[in-house]
């Protein structure tokens, strides 16, 4: 007994500890931010994007252009997310409720699916590029281009590797490397690197920054609300759905 009083001693005393050494860092935006990440493409030897403005199918994107930037805006009720792709591709992406909506600059009509895990479409809880990084993966201080900022890193990918290994038992996985800076002062997310993608944060103020929806868009979202009614409806107590 006096053994197992020792190991809760000195497991608490580490939990403490840590949290005492653990800076404290901003993972989640407020209910009212906006930010840009600005994206460093490195282009491998024998490597080459296509950077005019590629023909577009109205919804239909095959992602092979990697991304300049993405601007952030977390409203109420409804968010926006826009991807500028090199090659001069704008989309963008409306949050409302658990569902997303998305539409290209030139495009009249509109896409629309339900919400999922990726950190991409759930940035209104946590910020992109920063949103696998915890205490245990504190590393330090770290110089960022002049500047000591707070360093995470994660090598093993842990999380990563339980979730392949669940639905892909017989491959390999390979870990991808992340790593992440914060400012020391402000704690907010100063740069991200997972793997080969790499981005810098440009926090800006949204207090004054609206976020104006498409009719096309409105009208899914209309759609959407109505089905979410009409589920809720039909899970009551006594309610079938008629097939």
């Amino acid at each position: 007994m006096k053994e197992i009083f020792t190991i809760l001693f000195l497991l608490i005393n580490y939990i403490n500890a840590k949290e005492i050494n653990t800076p404290k860092i901003i993972l989640s935006p407020s209910k009212l931010a906006s930010w840009t990440v600005v994206y460093e493409t490195k282009i491998e030897a024998g490597e080459e994007f296509n950077i005019s403005t590629p023909k577009i199918t109205p919804g239909i994107y095959d992602g092979t252009s990697p991304k300049k930037k993405s601007v952030y805006l977390v409203a109420t009720p409804v968010s926006l997310r826009t991807v500028h792709h090199i090659g001069g591709v704008k989309q963008d992406f409306y949050y409302f409720h658990n569902n997303e909506f998305s539409q290209f600059a030139q495009q009249k009509g509109a896409n629309s699916m339900a919400i999922t895990t990726d950190p991409e479409q759930q940035f209104r809880k946590r910020i992109p590029g920063v949103h696998w990084v915890t205490a245990d993966f504190y590393k330090g201080k770290k110089m960022l281009k002049g500047k000591e900022c707070l360093y995470f890193s994660d090598s093993e990918s842990k999380i990563e590797r339980a979730e392949f290994e669940m639905y892909f038992p017989d491959l390999k996985f390979t870990p991808i490397f992340k790593e992440a800076w914060f400012d020391i002062e402000t704690g907010l997310p100063l740069a991200f690197k997972i793997g080969s993608e790499e981005g810098y944060y440009q926090f800006e103020s949204a207090n004054e920054q609206k976020v104006i929806v498409p009719e096309a868009i409105k009208k899914e979202m209309h759609n959407a609300l109505l089905l979410e009614q009409y589920q809720k409806k039909v899970q009551e107590p006594g309610k079938l759905a008629p097939y």
